[in-house]
This record gives C-alpha cells, structure tokens and sequence, in this order.
C-alpha cells in the first residue's frame, strides 16, 4: 500500500498540491535574488520544477515517512502533529534551502539575458 503524505498531514490533495507549489515559490524568490535571475523565469520552467519536485519528494517525504513509519504503519492518526513535524523537514537545513541545481540555474539565466539582449538590440 502507498502512503499517501498529504492523509497523514491533514490536507486534501489540492491544499497539498498549493501548499508544495507555495514552497516552491519561497525557493525561487531565493534563487532569484541569490542568482539575479527573475522569479518568472524560474517559476515557469519545468526543468526546474521537476528538480524541485523530485528532491523534495527524496529529502523531505520519504525521510519523513521513514523516520514516522512505525508510527504511521500502527495507524497513530494525528494530522495537525504531523504536519507540524513535517514543517520541520521542510525547514530542515538538509531540506531544500539550500541546495539548488546550479546547471539548470546557469542555463536559465543564460538563456533570459541572451534574449533580454536581443530584445534590446532590435529597439
């Protein structure tokens, strides 16, 4: 049987669905003033949320799952405790604050001043 993490966090999938997207989006103002690439250009590729997606479901559920799976699999159902605990992953410094894929990044930023430089040259 797949768990399914926003059951045991208390949320439907839509407010999980919102509720990753928003952290999503946290981590790309940080990109964009960390790498001064515009938010949009980052929030629109889906390279980049694929990334996203993929190392929050490695680092943050399934080290979540794992690390509650006994209390999960005995059926202990505590949705406002656990979405406080799993907010914990989710600020942990192995979460995803501070790792970034700096190939996508650079390639993004790249691909946004070559054309914002285009664009300024046929004004």
């Amino acid at each position: 049987m797949q768990v399914q993490i926003f059951k045991i966090i208390g949320l439907n999938q839509l407010q999980y669905l919102n509720y990753t997207t928003g952290l999503f989006n946290e981590w790309c103002e940080k990109l964009s003033n960390d790498f001064y690439v515009p938010m949009r250009v980052l929030q629109t590729s889906p390279l980049l949320f694929n990334w996203f997606k993929n190392r929050f479901e490695s680092r943050v559920v399934e080290e979540f799952l794992r690390d509650h799976q006994d209390y999960i699999t005995e059926g202990v159902m505590e949705p406002a405790r656990f979405f406080e605990l799993f907010k914990d992953y989710v600020d942990s410094p192995f979460g995803m604050h501070r790792i970034y894929p700096s190939a996508i990044i650079k390639d993004l930023k790249d691909a946004h001043y070559k054309e914002l430089n285009k664009s300024n040259i046929n004004q």
